[in-house]
């Protein structure tokens, strides 16, 4: 109560008891070795493999920026526009200008380096801005690491990395001035410029800005004197105007609403993950569903005390609902929720409590480090640093330059920035669609129909007429295109692994390409690999196949795909040793190869070894199955000589396709039937 007082006895006349105006302590000792901990905790986060494609479009631009000493105006990344004004690649000029030299001296390590000194450069200002809330003790560094961890999914190598650090000065100095450093506001003008040139994401300075300017009180009700440090409305305002001072104009300012207003109805911006509203698959383990609902909770409780925060309220109304609906906005929620979460747990009535403080703290550190080896554990995260592999066509480019394939590409647009790294300023190898969609709405449209309907491809061809195809090897549900371009006599299969493939169209491929690498047997659509199967009873498609198998083995260590199929192919032959070896080889190339376990299990039967082939098809059913795997089962422990387990799993097919073999197999043991 006394320290209450004293707090209460040093704020300015007529200030909110909410909003401190006194500079906040120096961090006592274990504050110190709390936050030192918490920011090991926030470089953990951010230490995740490279699984994002448009890193490569951005140390492109980068590089191109720091060769050429120009900062690229016109669109020069695709060639169905090429020439044209720039309307959305290069926005992010600032970023790809400042990251490029990382990787040019450091490559893996050196993007590495930005991610941790980006992050913990947003993390370090938001613990600042914290306490000049008045956050203290253990529960802002647990408040750092939690938001931490649902901010890492954003960590990869984009702009938003830089974008997060003008966002947490820009708060910082608002909470400063709030606090009565209103000497600070004139740094707002230069922290909007520099986001303005940094990213799309701009808009929220200057909404943070107005949300702040909304909610502020004149001078003289503050207990200042006039004329101390500009009104934020007139900073917004300063702000706005400064920001056509950049390299594009008013159409660097215009792209965000251009996509609210025209783009996001788009199919192919419906069919990107990140634009997609938040989904609760991919958000089990970093802990933002219970916080998204914490923050709310908090401020509820603040109200209750007579202590509610205007401001705060409109910035977790805001963030909140973008992040609902945009998972791409989920990561900012994190950086703008980190100061006012940690007010809130601090000044939460058990928090408060001498007795009782430490034990919550503890509690919820435990739940964090669980959550964090969860989140880092998941396969699509993968804990590390390099870049992932299979994310990155090397091999299809390296044949594309190898074999002097050229002309006018079509390609998935997630694979265009690698393109551009491998063959810009080559105008003979340039993407149809980079990685931010450039381009007309005719050619995004174009683009969406050649994958969904043959129609669309036959529109494509009609129109653009694409001289080769690089298209990932497995796309999204719906990605037809490869079992087209399989079944379109005017196309041929010269190239293909786990990533990708290329098509060349046979009148305009180089001489001699088509008849030394055309695929004759193996299709890259998964309709045509389905149809391939059907051929198995003809030796001579099974030899030619084989061919075809091998050849894709060996130009790419990407090839668990072909090892799997040949593993296949093996089985059908008799040729189990080598089946088994095919096996192994895929999985060690992909561990989650499918169906791995089930056809070890089959090889095993075939060796009469009834035990281990037991052994792996229970645990193929434990990773889900189909019935005819139950069929399977049964028959191993009917020749094992358990006929009560035997029987349990005959029981369970005698509804489905396999009814008449369980009820014959049955009676054969002596088990009442149906």
């Amino acid at each position: 109560m006394a320290k209450a007082k004293r707090r209460q006895a040093q704020a300015a006349p007529g200030a909110p008891a909410s909003v401190p105006t006194h500079a906040p302590p120096f961090p006592s000792r274990d504050e110190i070795i709390l936050t030192l901990l918490a920011a090991a905790c926030v470089l953990l986060a951010a230490t995740t493999r490279i699984y994002e494609t448009d890193v490569w479009q951005h140390l492109a631009v980068g590089r191109a920026i720091w060769t050429t000493h120009a900062i690229p105006t016109l669109q020069v990344w695709s060639w169905p526009t090429y020439g044209t004004i720039d309307t959305t690649s290069s926005y992010s000029w600032l970023f790809r200008f400042l990251v490029y030299p990382w990787w040019a001296a450091l490559g893996e390590l050196g993007l590495l380096l930005w991610r941790w000194a980006t992050t913990l450069a947003a993390f370090g200002l938001l613990w600042k801005a914290a306490r000049v809330l008045g956050a203290r003790g253990p529960w802002l560094a647990l408040t750092l690491v939690a938001c931490a961890l649902v901010y890492h999914q954003r960590a990869q190598v984009r702009p938003e990395t830089l974008a997060a650090v003008w966002l947490a000065a820009v708060l910082l100095v608002l909470e400063q001035c709030r606090a009565g450093q209103r000497g600070r506001s004139p740094w707002l003008v230069g922290l909007l410029w520099v986001w303005v040139n940094t990213h799309v994401s701009y808009v929220l300075g200057f909404l943070l800005v107005g949300i702040y300017a909304l909610f502020d009180r004149p001078a003289a009700s503050r207990g200042e004197p006039r004329g101390r440090g500009l009104p934020l409305w007139a900073i917004g305002i300063a702000a706005a105007a400064v920001s056509f001072v950049n390299p594009y104009g008013w159409r660097a300012l215009w792209q965000p609403f251009a996509y609210v207003l025209q783009q996001r109805n788009e199919p192919i911006y419906r069919a990107i993950g990140e634009l997609l509203p938040f989904d609760l698959r991919w958000n089990r383990w970093n802990g933002a569903p219970f916080l998204l609902a914490l923050w709310p909770v908090l401020l509820v409780m603040r109200a209750r005390r007579r202590r509610f925060d205007a401001v705060e309220a409109a910035i977790c109304v805001a963030f909140t609902a973008q992040a609902v609906l945009s998972g791409r906005f989920l990561g900012f929620w994190a950086l703008v929720a980190v100061p006012f979460l940690a007010r809130g747990l601090s000044e939460w009535p058990l928090a408060r409590r001498p007795q009782a403080r430490a034990a919550p703290a503890w509690a919820c550190a435990a739940v964090l480090a669980v959550l964090y080896v969860g989140e880092l554990s998941r396969r699509d995260v993968s804990f590390g640093y390099r870049i992932v592999p299979t994310s990155v066509p090397e091999r299809a480019c390296d044949f594309i330059a190898a074999h002097g394939i050229r002309g006018r590409a079509f390609n998935s647009f997630e694979l265009g920035g690698y393109m551009l790294w491998r063959f810009w300023p080559d105008r003979g190898r340039l993407p149809f669609l980079d990685i931010h969609q450039a381009g007309s709405p005719v050619e995004r449209q174009t683009y969406m129909e050649a994958h969904a309907n043959r129609d669309g491809w036959l529109a494509l061809n009609q129109r653009y007429r694409p001289d080769f195809v690089l298209t990932r090897r497995f796309g999204a549900t719906g990605d037809s295109l490869k079992d087209f371009a399989d079944a379109d006599t005017a196309w041929a299969l010269v190239f293909a692994d786990d990533v990708a493939a290329v098509y060349v169209r046979r009148a305009s491929a180089p001489v001699g390409l088509v008849d030394r690498f055309t695929y004759h047997t193996l299709p890259a659509g998964s309709a045509g690999l389905a149809k391939v199967r059907a051929g198995f009873a003809d030796p001579a498609f099974r030899a030619a196949l084989r061919a075809d198998l091998d050849r894709q083995i060996a130009v790419s260590p990407f090839h668990a795909t072909a090892s799997s199929f040949r593993a296949t192919l093996d089985l059908t032959e008799g040729r189990l040793d080598l089946a088994e070896a095919d096996l192994e080889e895929a999985r060690a190339v992909d561990p989650r190869i499918a169906y791995y376990a089930e056809r070890r299990g089959a090889i095993a039967e075939l060796k009469h070894d009834w035990r281990a082939a037991l052994s792996w098809y229970l645990r193929q059913r434990r990773a889900g199955a189909e019935p005819d795997l139950d069929l399977r089962i049964a028959r191993a422990y009917r020749a094992l000589g358990d006929a009560r387990q035997a029987a349990r799993f005959y029981r369970g097919l005698l509804k489905g396709p396999f009814a008449a073999e369980a009820a014959d197999s049955l009676q054969a043991l002596g088990e009442p039937g149906p």
